[in-house]
């Protein structure tokens, strides 16, 4: 790792987590749904969360007061109270909180979301980004999360009779209020589950299991099914064929690595799966119009004009 490397922050890999943030050792164990204040764990790092992922996990973040950075895969953005992030188990994700910020922290393993998607409300997040809302109703105010928040406190700390069928019913509530405010022109799909969304949900799992190492033909195999009707499905479900939503997913890990790694060029197409470094930059420049190493002195540009402006 170059001096440069350590002056941005940045790490030779990916940073990961089993459990919560700072959990090297992944004893703490959560189970299927944990509330904490944002204020319990972030002064311990110096209110900077280094970016990172948390694997088989999701959280929702729902910042009261205050402001903060957010770093993501190919951005930052400046952001301030109140406002609600979903982040999903593969998204990348770093924070700088302002000290004065308060919040809650709703963490939640990958089975919990997918039982409280699946059996009743058929709500999609992508899956490797993080969804933002600022902008709050009147219909639905910040209060109105706070709301459900709270009672999800209140039966997290007491043994009331069928206190998992309203953690639940909570839970949904709560996405499908935030899936609201963050497409308020679309109408909310509460429908069953369909065969062609059982696909695509599929499809959209083993996508991000299968890492760089896979085809469309070959997910297809796994699921028995053709890639044509595969093909059909996510024209269906994205408005884009299967073989676009591969490599969007690649350049998007790509960027990660680029961004939040020290490892070079040369390494991130070994970890993609690409079995020349020099085919692995022409993907990356017809897709983003930079060179893997354009992006990465781009995003360290921006990194470091941050930083300077924090310290002025």
């Amino acid at each position: 790792m170059t001096a440069e490397d350590k002056r941005l922050g940045k790490n030779k890999a990916l940073i990961k987590y089993q459990g919560l943030y700072g959990d090297r050792a992944n004893k703490e164990q959560i189970g299927e749904l944990y509330l904490e204040k944002l204020e319990t764990r972030s002064p311990a790092f110096n209110w900077e969360i280094q970016p990172h992922l948390h694997q088989g996990m999701w959280q929702i973040f729902f910042i009261t007061s205050g402001t903060f950075d957010l770093s993501q895969a190919d951005r930052q953005e400046k952001l301030k109270a109140p406002c609600v992030l979903l982040i999903p188990s593969l998204a990348l994700h770093g924070f700088r909180f302002n000290p004065e910020v308060s919040g809650q922290i709703l963490s939640f393993s990958q089975t919990h979301y997918q039982t409280i998607t699946t059996e009743s409300i058929s709500v999609k997040w992508p899956e490797d980004q993080v969804s933002l809302v600022c902008n709050f109703e009147e219909l639905y105010s910040a209060e109105s999360i706070l709301t459900i928040i709270d009672f999800i406190d209140r039966e997290l700390a007491n043994p009331l009779p069928g206190k998992e069928a309203m953690l639940r019913a909570c839970m949904q509530q709560l996405l499908l209020l935030i899936y609201r405010l963050k497409n308020s022109e679309e109408p909310v799909s509460t429908q069953k589950q369909t065969p062609a969304n059982r696909h695509y949900m599929r499809f959209l799992q083993l996508l991000e299991l299968a890492g760089g190492d896979t085809t469309i033909s070959g997910i297809a195999s796994q699921m028995k099914i053709s890639p044509v009707h595969l093909n059909r499905i996510c024209q269906e479900k994205a408005g884009k064929p299967a073989g676009q939503l591969l490599q969007e997913r690649l350049i998007r890990e790509a960027k990660k690595y680029l961004s939040y790694t020290s490892y070079p060029v040369t390494e991130i197409a070994y970890l993609l799966r690409f079995e020349y470094a020099n085919y692995f930059a022409r993907f990356f420049r017809k897709h983003t119009g930079l060179s893997p190493k354009e992006f990465r002195s781009k995003t360290a540009t921006v990194a470091t004009n941050a930083n300077s402006a924090r310290k002025s």
